[in-house]
Formats: structure tokens, C-alpha cells, sequence
């Protein structure tokens, strides 16, 4: 009698822990659909660059977003795809955070959940453009190389470097993010001696990097147009830059100070136009029209080195500039992002302000290997906040426009990162303290 009522127990508790988890599951759900469910779906002047699939390098968008929309022809379906992927993936980090802090089996999924259902990740589910995409694929590879780290089997690092390569596909931005991460991989699995994994994941790096880099190479429309951008809010207008510009090489006249509003395609004259190749739909840049051809050829052939040049000798202005950017990009408000009319059921203050993750997360991880070794569940977490560094120099310097959007996916990877390193934290800290419960006189001789 008495094992079946253990039995029964059991049963009882199994049965208990499995609907607390559907209930949630299919909260998260329900907070993922109902906010785009029968709301108006967003095209923008991008859309059309990303209804055009090429693999040549050349086109303006890369080629993962493009690809599912031309599999997924109606705006409708894509996005019905959009929010099945993006409760996919959230699922998928929620699990992988459990099986991380086993001490916090249920909290810090839910937290996780909670975090991918507010309306800052959630409200990109009705443009058809690379965000929501964008938000999907890297929120999996941060599952993939949590999983990789966790099990450390040659099947998880190929899928963590594959999905590596999809993330720096999904925007030109992201290139030069997957080639840093490729790098450390690579160099922490040579000096790990995993060299099963390596002789499989390095050549999938470097066939992506090489494929990145080419792209970057060939997309002339969109890194000239950011160029245009770039010049028309840092260099206008600021007469330290624009001297410096004029003085190493950039073509120059007094009046492009004042050209810093945007002017219709026809108003270009069609050679200029034509060798600007415009993404579509897309307004020019004022200082386009008015610096001719002679800009135009210099912005193609050397205005990029030129600019990076700019800001390597000018470090102070690089890194000040910047840091006015923080709140900006990282606590973005509706009314810097684009405008779209969600129905959001998760309130936008739980997105939590970014000081606040960094300092717990900080916090957390300080407390941690200050009493024990480094714990390598902490791996992910602080790689992906150090990868933010370059992430967030290159969204603010890369484009003169749009800087919260661009920056999005980077504010929900620095928001999961702090996340997963406070779980670790803390479940290290309950650890230690079951542990001294049970050994208190070892503990004390400690």
C-alpha cells in the first residue's frame, strides 16, 4: 500500500508540473499572437529590397529574408511565419535556460518567455521586412551555442556555427559580428584542444565569412546610400568634420552644409541615379543631388575608408558620440522605432531599462567567481554582451538614419545575455547554500 501511494504521489506531482508548464507555454503563446492577430500589416520603402532574392552578392538585401519570402508569397502568411518562429525560438531559449539553472526550473523561463512577448519583440511580427527574422535567428543562436556549451557534442557546435552564419546573413551589420564570433570560436576550441568540432565548424566559418564578406563587397547600393546618410548627420553641419573630409579627399563646396533633408528619385539626373543604384523606393539623400557625380564617385571608391579613418583619428569623438547613443538604442520608445499599430497584452515596462540588466548582470556574475571558479555556463552570456561592443559601435556608425530599429536585435541579445547570467548567478548562490545546509561544519572550516 504504501509504495503505490508513492506511486500515486509521484503521479500526482508529474501531472501537477506538466500542466503549471502547458499553462505557460500557452500563455506565451496567446501573448505572442493576440497582439498582431487582425492588426494592420507594415510595408515600408525597404520592403521591396527584400522581395528579391539574389545570391550574387549584389542586391541589396542579403539573401536568408528574401528566400523565405519568396517560399511565403502573401503578407498574411509571412506573417503567421513571423510569430510561429519567433514562439519557436522563445520556447526553445525558455527550455534551454531551464536545463542551465536547474535551481530556477520554472522562474527563469518564465522570465525568459515574459521578456519575449513584450511589445518591443513582439511588435515586429507585422513588418515584412528582417526584423522580426532578424530577431528570430539570433535569439536561436544564442540557444544553439548555450546548448553547444551545455552538452558539448560535435552535432551542437556545427548547428550553433550554421546558425552562426544564418544570424550574419540576416543583415549587413551582422557580418562583421558572425566573423568576430567565428575567430573566438575557433581560437577557444584550438586552445580547448576540441579539435573533433573544429576540423568541422572552422570550414563552415570560413565558407560564411568569405560569402560575408563578398556580399559586403558587392552591395553597393545600400553601403553607399549609408554613406550618404552617415555624411548628412555626422559631416554637415559640423565644421571640424567637414573640413577634415575636405582636406583628405572628399570633393567639397560650402553649400553641402546645408543639404541635409531628403529629395525625390527624379530629381536626380538619370546618369547620376543610375550609377548611384538606388534601393528601391528609396528617397535620396539631399546631398546626393547637390554633390553630383564627383561625390558620388568618390562616396563609391573611397568614402568608406575615408570615413573609418575619420574615426579612428578622432577617438574621443568616437567614443563620446556614441555613448549619447545608449539610451537611444537600447531603451528604445515607440517613437523612435517604426510606426506600427500592435496590440500589445505584455506591458513595455518589463523590457526593463538596459542600465538595469548590465549593473544585476554584473552584479551577478562578480558574486560568482568571486566565491567559485568561472562557471562556464556564464560562457554565452558574457561573450554575447562583449560581442555587443562592436554590435553597437558598428549600428551607431554604420547609418545615419534609423538607429533604434537597427539596433533592436542587439538590445533584446544584451537583455537575454544579462538574463541568462543573473539565473546563473543566482543559482550558483542557492548551490552553495543547500550545500553548506547540509555540511555546515565543512563549510565552516572552509
Amino acid at each position: 500500500m504504501g509504495f503505490r501511494w508513492h506511486v500515486a504521489q509521484l503521479r500526482t506531482r508529474v501531472s501537477r508540473a506538466l500542466i503549471i508548464d502547458a499553462a505557460i507555454v500557452l500563455a506565451f503563446i496567446v501573448c505572442r499572437i493576440v497582439p498582431v492577430w487582425g492588426r494592420p500589416i507594415a510595408r515600408f520603402p525597404d520592403t521591396l529590397g527584400y522581395l528579391t532574392l539574389d545570391f550574387s552578392g549584389s542586391a541589396t538585401r542579403l539573401w536568408p529574408v528574401p528566400l523565405l519570402y519568396q517560399v511565403v508569397t502573401s503578407d498574411t502568411a509571412r506573417v503567421v511565419v513571423h510569430v510561429a518562429l519567433g514562439i519557436l525560438v522563445w520556447l526553445w531559449l525558455a527550455l534551454e535556460v531551464r536545463f542551465l539553472v536547474p535551481n530556477l526550473r520554472r522562474a527563469a523561463p518564465v522570465a525568459v518567455l515574459v521578456l519575449g512577448a513584450t511589445p518591443q519583440v513582439a511588435r515586429w511580427d507585422l513588418t515584412i521586412l528582417s526584423e522580426s527574422i532578424g530577431l528570430s535567428v539570433a535569439v536561436a543562436t544564442f540557444s544553439c551555442w548555450t546548448h553547444a556549451v551545455r552538452t558539448r557534442t560535435t552535432a551542437a557546435w556545427v548547428a550553433a556555427s550554421c546558425f552562426t552564419v544564418l544570424f550574419g546573413m540576416t543583415r549587413t551589420a551582422h557580418v562583421p559580428i558572425m566573423i568576430l564570433v567565428a575567430i573566438i570560436v575557433v581560437v577557444a576550441a584550438f586552445r580547448a584542444h576540441l579539435y573533433v568540432p573544429l576540423k568541422v565548424v572552422a570550414p563552415i566559418f570560413a565558407v560564411g565569412c568569405l560569402a560575408g564578406l563578398f556580399m559586403l563587397s558587392n552591395n553597393h547600393a545600400v553601403s553607399t546610400l549609408n554613406l550618404y546618410t552617415v555624411l548628412s548627420e555626422r559631416v554637415l553641419g559640423n565644421p571640424e568634420a567637414s573640413s577634415w573630409f575636405a582636406a583628405n579627399g572628399m570633393p567639397w563646396n560650402d553649400t553641402f552644409n546645408e543639404a541635409r533633408a531628403y529629395v525625390y528619385r527624379d530629381d536626380l539626373p538619370p546618369g547620376l541615379l543610375d550609377y548611384l543604384d538606388l534601393p528601391a523606393d528609396q528617397s535620396p539623400p539631399e546631398l546626393m543631388l547637390v554633390g553630383g557625380m564627383e561625390v558620388a564617385q568618390w562616396a563609391r571608391n573611397d568614402g568608406w575608408q575615408t570615413y573609418v579613418r575619420y574615426l579612428a583619428t578622432h577617438p574621443y569623438d568616437t567614443i563620446t558620440s556614441a555613448a549619447t547613443q545608449l539610451n537611444p538604442l537600447l531603451d528604445p520608445t515607440d517613437a523612435t522605432l517604426l510606426p506600427l499599430a500592435p496590440r500589445p497584452i505584455i506591458p513595455r515596462s518589463l523590457f526593463g531599462p538596459w542600465a538595469g540588466w548590465l549593473g544585476a548582470a554584473c552584479f551577478a556574475i562578480a558574486a560568482t567567481i568571486g566565491r567559485f571558479r568561472f562557471d562556464s555556463r556564464l560562457a554565452v552570456p558574457c561573450f554575447a554582451l562583449l560581442c555587443a561592443v562592436p554590435w553597437f559601435y558598428i549600428n551607431v556608425y554604420g547609418s545615419g538614419i534609423e538607429h533604434p530599429r537597427h539596433a533592436i536585435t542587439m538590445a533584446v541579445i544584451v537583455r537575454i545575455s544579462c538574463l541568462a547570467a543573473i539565473a546563473v548567478g543566482w543559482d550558483r548562490l542557492v548551490t552553495a547554500q543547500r550545500a553548506n545546509a547540509r555540511h555546515p561544519l565543512s563549510s565552516a572550516s572552509n
